[in-house]
């Protein structure tokens, strides 16, 4: 799930250019925060959905041994 990141950044880019360089800099490591806070989000969902299919993985890996011993 990726978050519209890219947009923000823009906007923050654009406003810079009326903010004084100290609110300039303050925007631009919010837009930068954001961004690292998007890609941890997404990493954190690229980690469940693995652990998701590797259970989902062991789940029918230990059915077929059950399947496999009752025959």
């Amino acid at each position: 799930m990726l978050l519209p990141t890219p947009p923000l950044r823009e906007a923050a880019e654009a406003g810079q250019e009326d903010l004084p360089p100290a609110a300039a800099a303050a925007a631009a490591a919010a837009t930068t925060a954001a961004a690292a806070a998007a890609a941890a989000a997404t990493t954190a969902a690229a980690a469940a959905a693995a652990a998701a299919t590797a259970a989902a993985a062991a789940a029918a890996a230990a059915a077929a041994g059950i399947d496999r011993e009752c025959v």
